[in-house]
């Protein structure tokens, strides 16, 4: 037998000089560039094969292998044309005998014919005309896979005795009756995917080999008599009969089109391991199946999963559910002793009680429910990790904190942790998670043994002015209706028992908020995730701007309330009894909107069914039940006692009452102060520190900004006014009660961005925008060189608070004299520009108009704050960002829609209205740089594609959704592709952790200061732990929650390319690695491609 030659044999090695000319060459053809990346391996042709990509071409790439075998890997297809110019370019350069795999369609077999060390080959067409084949008998001795419409006689001519090597085929359509006696002369093959929907006769296979088929065409295990090997099917597999003969499968993945119900009865399960389930299956798992290692079930049409067909799988040790109602129909003492992998998640369970059925678990997912408790968790002595974000749960017992890692970014497989991400926490709060183990165990140290609940609730009335809300707090009370109620100024604040049972209540507080615009900044100091939210309107049919009010307000809890729930009273009953809201729209727009009811505070119509529906609500809140040790209540109560004769504290004294009852840890100090700040029990700023004050009274606050927005002298002054200007106004309204605080009000005003100071520090002036007149006489601008128009259009609420902060925030632009209520005009010299800024709350818009030499970068700081204060609601409040057409100011575009267009390739926009076309890349060029528009697209191919990877026993399934593909034909495609991003993140991770060694060896010799090398060095070992986070992910949701480790590697490659920061200074120094910086960025990026996440900027590539 002769020994086949090593595929490197026999051709001389690519230099830098080919590899440079392969790239100018590829560049006339491509707009996006190729990166190159070298590869080191043996010459085991499996293990090159591995490393081949021609599934996922997010980008453009060139595998160079031992400096001698190339692959061509291409995100951007050529067509026929450029394809043959390219081969024969490829032919030229004596590169023939060294591409193993290029990622394009090949029209014709023949144009394979001069690469004979092809390992992968892909052809559009299998018959040939002319056809040439090789004078060799084995033209393609290494080829391994093969991927062809279908087979023709010219196939086997062509291919000749290569086709005994080949291990994978992959068949797109089948038009031939005797395709399945063809496919028999591939004596070798392992794999075989069929994506045609055409009938095939399975059962005329006779491949010993084949161990995987993967097919949209139905099929029936007893057909594959003689091939008896199969281990692993992917497809629509008929359960209907009886399995009489054919093989003992390993895995199976019911795909869609697949019969059901599947009847697991009717096959041959004694060696079966592995079950996945997708699309609208049902099955139930109530047959004995001995072997069985996995259940993957994502099917959605069966909702129950009982836990006793575990009974009929004792061996199980994994099992993957999603969507499914648990049944516990088991007696109290079962266990299961072999599952040690469970998922459960979006599956809406609140307990996880059933949990001590399976003593044995190690990893365990219960993403995405609406637990709160975790105690059970205590029991499972072998659990190794847990992941429960997107839960409810608001306290981590002592005992697993004791026990476990607790971490808020999912890790997985690390040792004994558990991911509470995006969870209501309150004890430890989510800031001491974050700040490690060096923060959560100080903090459980602080706390006594006894715990006991906290057992108090806040309740928070909203509304506009004169809507009713004092009487309607009294009215709960059982107090007398006053029609001649006095407009609440500020807060009022009245005590409220909600009773739980005849032994037990709750000491709730109702917060009663003045309704007046102005004051609404300061209702963000007391609004909290962890209270009921009451909403009072008049329900008037000639109010045209209700809408308005009522989702300003819904607005004002989602930013500040998180998911509390809502409820909407309509008070005034007997004068307003027609119920104009659309309840069901609000609903959906606000899902914490829980019910809207009617009532008449002056003859009781409602009371009592609005008093229960809040109490229940209370009763329920998560923020009553939590469970604090009992020197903290201690601290709380007597801090609530000074409030009785103080109005503020020092936050010195807080600190000692903290060290007075065992709470030495700093820490702890902090988080018991911002769970008590959710109380409003003491009030600190963070910002405010310096004062070293925590309010304790909320009227001395609130009153005391009152008293300045109502001063006579602002008024006067068109809302100027100085520092002791307002020490004054204070003093004669309170005579004692603010002496020396003028500064500290002054500075709440301005956290809450009601205010901002005018001129220097010394002249101690400040403006109020919101008593601003409403026009200048001068308005007019310059004009520049570079003009800009931009337009922020709020399609469902333009919040009243949003455009003040907007001017405070842009303050220092400002000139005196060059601002109104609602419109600015801004300059920055250092730019050479001027900007207008101008609010229209009747067409609910922002508009914006810059010019000046460098328009582009003051537009984006002006764009960049208005961002900010959308915030996470810009979806919400239905914010469109629209661009002017040039020539056409009254006609815009959104930038959404030019986003669109780039991502797709779509050069131009039209207006049908105005029939005119634009160039997109100018539209977007005039507004940002090309940098940021490339952050933009990624964003939205982040939101586009979604990876999902099933371990199914040694086998790795990846099934990519995009949206422009069938499902079927996408289940099928990805299903076969079976591509391993761990090869390319292992990649990124050898190379970046052999330059970070480089790096910190020539920071040794190179950085003479010693501060700044173990600086330096310090910052090499982050990225290297991000690396082996980066390492472990698999899939998107993993990428997502781990965005921190992307962070941190993206911003160092890019600091270093750009020389900015610290980084890229002492990059600078080390000026001779910048190259291969370089080359990782561009690794780095295709791993992020993949993941849909933010890349470093081509351009520094």
């Amino acid at each position: 037998m002769v020994k086949q030659l090593d595929i490197f044999d026999g051709i001389p090695s690519i230099t830098e000089d080919i590899i440079q000319r392969f790239k100018k060459f590829w560049n006339q053809y491509n707009k996006d560039e190729i990166t190159i990346e070298h590869i080191e391996c043996s010459s085991d042709i499996s293990g090159i094969q591995k490393s081949i990509d021609n599934d996922f071409r997010h980008i453009n790439i060139l595998k160079v292998f031992n400096n001698k075998l190339i692959s061509i890997e291409s995100a951007s297809l050529f067509n026929d044309e450029e394809l043959s110019n390219f081969l024969q370019w490829l032919k030229k350069e004596k590169l023939n005998e060294n591409l193993i795999s290029i990622s394009s369609n090949i029209p014709s077999l023949n144009w394979l014919i001069d690469f004979p060390r092809l390992v992968e080959a892909i052809a559009v067409e299998s018959k040939i005309t002319n056809l040439n084949p090789s004078s060799s008998p084995n033209p393609f001795p290494w080829l391994k896979t093969l991927r062809l419409p279908d087979l023709s006689e010219d196939v086997f001519s062509f291919f000749r005795e290569s086709i005994k090597n080949l291990e994978k085929l992959h068949l797109q359509d089948i038009i031939n009756t005797n395709t399945s006696k063809e496919i028999n002369r591939f004596r070798n093959l392992k794999y075989l995917n069929l994506s045609s929907k055409i009938d095939f006769q399975y059962s005329e296979l006779d491949l010993s080999k084949l161990t995987e088929l993967y097919t949209n065409i139905p099929v029936n295990l007893n057909d594959f008599k003689n091939s008896p090997n199969i281990k692993f099917i992917s497809g629509p597999i008929d359960t209907t009969t009886a399995q009489f003969q054919g093989p003992q499968v390993h895995s199976l993945i019911f795909s869609r089109n697949t019969a059901s119900p599947i009847q697991l009865e009717n096959i041959h399960t004694e060696s079966l391991k592995d079950i996945v389930l997708w699309e609208d299956l049902e099955i139930q798992y109530d047959h004995y199946m001995p072997s069985l290692q996995s259940i993957f079930d994502h099917s959605r049409i069966k909702k129950e999963f009982k836990l006793s067909w575990l009974s009929f799988t004792p061996n199980l040790n994994r099992l993957t559910l999603s969507g499914k109602e648990i049944v516990l129909d088991i007696e109290t003492n079962w266990k299961h002793s072999s599952l040690v992998s469970l998922s459960v998640s979006d599956s809406k369970l609140e307990s996880i009680d059933f949990l001590a059925h399976f003593p044995n678990l190690e990893d365990l997912n219960l993403s995405n429910n609406n637990i709160a408790s975790l105690e059970p968790l205590i029991e499972l002595k072998k659990l190794n990790h847990a992941n429960l974000d997107r839960n409810n749960v608001i306290d981590i017992p002592r005992e697993l904190a004791k026990n476990f890692k607790i971490v808020s970014d999912y890790q997985k497989h690390a040792n004994k942790s558990i991911s509470i991400s995006y969870n209501p926490l309150i004890s430890p709060p989510i800031e001491i998670i974050e700040r490690g183990q060096k923060a959560i165990k100080p903090y459980f140290d602080s706390m006594s043994d006894d715990v006991e609940e906290l057992n108090e609730a806040k309740i928070v009335f909203l509304g506009n002015g004169e809507v009713g809300k004092t009487s309607l707090m009294k009215a709960l009370s059982g107090e007398e209706f006053n029609s001649d109620e006095p407009t609440t100024h500020g807060i009022n604040i009245n005590k409220y028992i909600v009773p739980l049972n005849d032994r037990s209540s709750v000491d709730a507080s109702i917060w009663d908020f003045g309704g007046q615009q102005i004051m609404h900044a300061t209702h963000q100091l007391f609004l909290s995730r962890r209270c009921v939210y009451v909403l009072v309107i008049n329900d008037r049919k000639d109010d045209l701007q209700q809408d308005q009010k009522i989702e300003y307000w819904l607005q004002q809890v989602q930013t500040y309330g998180g998911d509390s729930k809502v409820i909407i009273v309509r008070n005034k009953l007997d004068m307003f009894d027609v119920n104009n809201l659309q309840e069901g729209k609000l609903k959906e727009k606000f899902p914490n909107l829980l019910k809207v009811e009617g009532v008449s505070c002056s003859n009781g119509t409602g009371i009592d069914k609005i008093r229960n529906l809040i109490n229940a609500q209370v009763a329920q809140l998560p923020m009553r039940k939590v469970k604090l040790a009992r020197n903290w209540i201690q601290v709380k109560n007597e801090i609530k006692a000074l409030s009785y004769d103080q109005d503020h504290l020092p936050l010195s004294a807080f600190t000692e009452i903290c060290s007075k009852h065992g709470i030495h840890d700093k820490e702890a100090q902090t988080t018991l102060r911002h769970l008590l700040h959710d109380l409003s029990v003491i009030i600190a700023f963070e910002e405010l520190v310096d004062f070293d004050m925590g309010i304790l009274n909320p009227h001395w606050i609130t009153d005391g900004i009152y008293a300045i927005i109502n001063s006579e002298i602002l008024a006067t002054n068109k809302g100027y006014i100085k520092l002791p200007e307002v020490q004054k106004e204070l003093d004669n309204l309170f005579p004692e009660k603010y002496v020396g605080k003028a500064r500290f009000i002054v500075e709440s005003m301005m956290q809450f961005e009601l205010c901002h100071p005018i001129g220097s520090l010394k002249s101690k002036t400040y403006l109020v925008p919101n008593l601003l007149p409403t026009e200048v006489k001068i308005r007019a601008l310059t004009p520049g060189a570079n003009t800009i128009h931009f337009v922020f259009k709020y399609e469902n609420l333009l919040p009243p608070a949003l455009f003040p902060k907007l001017l405070v925030r842009l303050s220092s632009n400002i000139s005196a004299d060059r601002r109104w209520r609602t419109g600015a005009i801004l300059s920055d010299s250092s730019l050479n520009v001027q900007a207008l800024i101008e609010e229209d709350s009747v067409d609910k818009v922002i508009k914006i108009t810059v010019t000046g030499d460098q328009a582009r970068d003051f537009f984006a700081h002006i764009r960049q704050n208005v961002r900010s204060l959308n915030g996470n609601n810009s979806d919400s409040l239905g914010v469109q960002e629209l661009i002017p057409l040039p020539g056409y100011d009254d006609y815009t575009v959104s930038y959404s829609d030019l986003i669109g267009h780039e991502l797709d390739g779509v050069p131009k926009y039209y207006n049908g209205t105005i029939r005119r076309s634009f160039p997109v890349s100018k539209l977007l060029s005039g507004i940002e740089s090309k940098e940021e528009t490339t952050r933009a697209i990624n964003e939205v191919k982040k939101d586009t594609v979604v990876t999902v990877n099933v371990k199914t026993g040694d086998t790795n399934i990846t099934n990519v959704n995009n949206n422009t593909n069938t499902q079927e034909q996408t289940q099928t495609s990805t299903q076969s592709q079976q591509v391993d991003i761990k090869i390319e993140l292992k990649g990124l991770k050898g190379s970046a952790e052999n330059l970070l060694e480089d790096l910190r060896d020539d920071a040794e010799d190179e950085i003479t200061d010693p501060a700044e090398r173990k600086k330096f060095i310090r910052e090499c070992d982050k990225v290297v732990k991000a690396l082996d986070v980066v390492e472990e992910i698999e899939t998107e949701d993993e990428a997502s929650n781990n965005l921190g480790s992307f962070a941190r590697i993206k911003d160092f490659l890019e600091n270093s390319l750009e020389k900015t920061g610290d980084i890229g200074k002492t990059m600078e120094l080390l000026g001779s690695n910048i190259g291969k910086i370089r080359e990782i960025a561009k690794k780095y990026n295709k791993v992020a491609g993949y993941f849909g996440l933010p890349i470093v900027p081509e351009v520094l590539l």
